[in-house]
Protein backbone atom coordinates (compact mmCIF):
# COMPACT_ATOMS: atom_id res chain seq x y z
CA UNK A 1 0.00 0.00 0.00
CA UNK A 2 1.50 3.61 -0.73
CA UNK A 3 1.41 5.96 1.27
CA UNK A 4 -1.36 7.69 -0.80
CA UNK A 5 -3.15 4.77 -0.48
CA UNK A 6 -3.14 4.68 3.09
CA UNK A 7 -3.73 8.45 3.32
CA UNK A 8 -7.33 7.75 1.69
CA UNK A 9 -8.21 4.59 3.36
CA UNK A 10 -7.21 4.99 7.35
CA UNK A 11 -9.18 8.33 7.68
CA UNK A 12 -12.21 6.34 5.76
CA UNK A 13 -11.63 3.50 8.24
CA UNK A 14 -11.52 5.69 11.70
CA UNK A 15 -14.55 6.98 13.42
CA UNK A 16 -12.73 9.93 15.01
CA UNK A 17 -11.71 12.89 12.92
CA UNK A 18 -8.09 12.75 11.02
CA UNK A 19 -6.66 15.57 10.49
CA UNK A 20 -3.36 16.73 8.40
CA UNK A 21 -0.01 17.11 10.06
CA UNK A 22 -0.45 20.73 8.73
CA UNK A 23 -4.37 21.34 9.68
CA UNK A 24 -3.24 20.18 13.21
CA UNK A 25 -0.88 22.39 13.50
CA UNK A 26 -3.40 25.05 12.32
CA UNK A 27 -6.11 24.27 14.85
CA UNK A 28 -4.08 23.87 17.93
CA UNK A 29 -2.15 27.61 16.54
CA UNK A 30 -5.68 28.87 16.72
CA UNK A 31 -7.03 27.15 20.06
CA UNK A 32 -9.40 24.81 18.09
CA UNK A 33 -7.43 22.25 19.29
CA UNK A 34 -5.53 20.56 22.00
CA UNK A 35 -2.72 17.51 21.79
CA UNK A 36 -3.68 15.60 24.42
CA UNK A 37 -0.99 12.82 24.09
CA UNK A 38 1.21 10.88 21.71
CA UNK A 39 0.92 7.46 21.18
CA UNK A 40 3.02 4.59 19.35
CA UNK A 41 0.58 1.75 18.51
CA UNK A 42 1.08 -1.77 16.81
CA UNK A 43 -2.03 -2.98 15.20
CA UNK A 44 -2.87 -6.29 15.66
CA UNK A 45 -1.82 -8.45 12.37
CA UNK A 46 -4.48 -8.48 9.72
CA UNK A 47 -4.76 -11.22 6.83
CA UNK A 48 -3.50 -7.74 3.76
CA UNK A 49 -2.35 -4.45 4.14
CA UNK A 50 -6.22 -3.32 4.40
CA UNK A 51 -6.78 -5.42 7.41
CA UNK A 52 -4.10 -3.89 8.72
CA UNK A 53 -5.27 -0.55 8.67
CA UNK A 54 -9.15 -2.00 9.49
CA UNK A 55 -7.13 -3.07 12.67
CA UNK A 56 -4.75 0.31 12.74
CA UNK A 57 -7.93 2.20 13.08
CA UNK A 58 -9.98 0.14 15.60
CA UNK A 59 -7.35 0.82 17.93
CA UNK A 60 -6.80 5.01 17.44
CA UNK A 61 -10.49 5.15 17.47
CA UNK A 62 -10.24 3.19 20.93
CA UNK A 63 -7.03 5.17 21.82
CA UNK A 64 -8.33 8.54 21.04
CA UNK A 65 -11.68 8.22 22.70
CA UNK A 66 -10.09 6.73 26.03
CA UNK A 67 -7.83 9.29 26.03
CA UNK A 68 -10.70 12.17 26.10
CA UNK A 69 -10.51 12.76 22.36
CA UNK A 70 -12.30 13.15 19.01
CA UNK A 71 -9.52 13.58 16.42
CA UNK A 72 -6.24 12.61 16.11
CA UNK A 73 -3.30 12.76 13.49
CA UNK A 74 -0.77 10.57 12.17
CA UNK A 75 2.83 11.44 12.28
CA UNK A 76 4.26 8.12 11.21
CA UNK A 77 3.49 4.54 9.84
CA UNK A 78 5.23 1.84 8.61
CA UNK A 79 4.56 -2.20 8.05
CA UNK A 80 7.23 -4.42 9.72
CA UNK A 81 7.38 -7.67 8.68
CA UNK A 82 6.68 -10.61 11.40
CA UNK A 83 6.67 -13.69 10.08
CA UNK A 84 8.51 -15.85 7.38
CA UNK A 85 5.81 -16.01 5.21
CA UNK A 86 6.20 -12.27 4.95
CA UNK A 87 2.91 -11.29 7.22
CA UNK A 88 3.23 -7.55 8.37
CA UNK A 89 2.33 -5.40 10.84
CA UNK A 90 0.76 -1.77 10.93
CA UNK A 91 2.87 0.62 13.24
CA UNK A 92 1.56 3.79 14.09
CA UNK A 93 2.65 6.61 15.88
CA UNK A 94 0.29 9.50 16.31
CA UNK A 95 -0.92 12.07 18.47
CA UNK A 96 -4.55 12.23 20.23
CA UNK A 97 -6.72 15.73 19.99
CA UNK A 98 -9.33 17.47 21.31
CA UNK A 99 -11.18 19.49 18.84
CA UNK A 100 -14.03 22.02 19.14
CA UNK A 101 -16.55 20.74 16.50
CA UNK A 102 -15.52 22.62 13.90
CA UNK A 103 -11.52 22.89 14.20
CA UNK A 104 -10.59 24.29 11.08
Amino acid sequence: MTASQFYTEFPRATSTRYLTNAEAIFAMQNGSCRAIDNHTYNAPIGLSAGGDVRNGAEGVDQIVENYGGNAYRITEFGWTIVKEDGMTQLGLKFTSLLCDESPL
